[in-house]
């Protein structure tokens, strides 16, 4: 899967199917669904590109309202595509960290939690409802130091009150369990499956940070950990698949 063009993604995306028979000496048949966003289309416009024919790799052109992106970050998007690098680092540091040290060093744990939970919110809210689209690169690394220092501010206060940092984690926990759920039942909610989401992570975010606040030694221990993991398999197995084809 990839984007149709990685500059603009609300284009749409790429699919490829392999693992076809054999197509000559050297390539096996492939299947290309392209998903084309169109806001405007009434219903879903099938295409068949008749060059791709020859070709192992035949090319299906869907067009539908359904293909557009539901949110979009316009230049906070290239911003983290093109730096990719350094910020999956920084992710695969971090994830090691909670893994190895986070239970023990509960008190840097709670500051991570605190620093990422408010950088995220206010860089996502700012570039999906307030910046447009074709902001400049510029805005993004000032967006991103300002929302980093307010992030520390909270970090520091859940660091002091271990039950910000506990509530905190444990919405991390209870969002994170809420999305499987809802791709486990995700076909119950075909009308507005968006809104269905947020509830779902709404919802299982709120319940589970109640509960961390009672538990709070579990909720240190399981939720370091698992942040831990997401953060360091999330992004190392990408990083190290993109370092091999240098």
């Amino acid at each position: 899967m990839a984007l149709i063009d990685t500059a603009n993604p609300e284009l749409g995306l790429t699919l490829k199917f392999t693992g076809g028979n054999k197509c000559n000496a050297t390539a096996y048949y492939a299947l290309v669904v392209q998903l084309n966003c169109d806001t405007y289309a009434t219903q879903t416009y099938l295409q068949l590109d008749l060059d791709s024919i020859a070709e192992c790799s035949p090319r299906v052109i869907m067009t539908s309202q359904a293909a557009c992106p539901v949110l979009t970050l316009g230049t906070l998007w290239q911003f983290f595509n093109q730096y990719y690098y350094i910020f999956g680092l920084a992710m695969m540091l971090t994830g090691g960290f909670l893994l190895t040290f986070g239970g023990r060093m509960y008190k840097v744990t709670m500051f991570i939690a605190g620093e990422v939970s408010i950088a995220s919110f206010i860089m996502i809210v700012m570039f999906a409802a307030v910046y447009p689209n074709n902001s400049p690169m510029w805005v993004v690394w000032l967006t991103l130091m300002v929302s980093a220092g307010m992030g520390a501010g909270i970090g520091y206060a859940a660091q002091k009150w271990a039950r910000i940092g506990v509530f905190l984690i444990g919405y991390w926990i209870g969002g994170f369990m809420g999305a499987i759920m809802y791709s486990m039942f995700s076909n119950l909610f075909t009308g507005n499956p968006v809104v269905a989401l947020w509830l779902f992570v709404s919802l299982t975010g709120a319940l589970v940070a109640g509960l961390s606040m009672y538990y709070f030694d579990l909720a240190v221990i399981f939720g370091s950990a698992i942040g831990g993991a997401y953060a360091f398999v999330r992004v190392s197995l990408p990083l190290i698949d993109c370092l091999g084809h240098f």
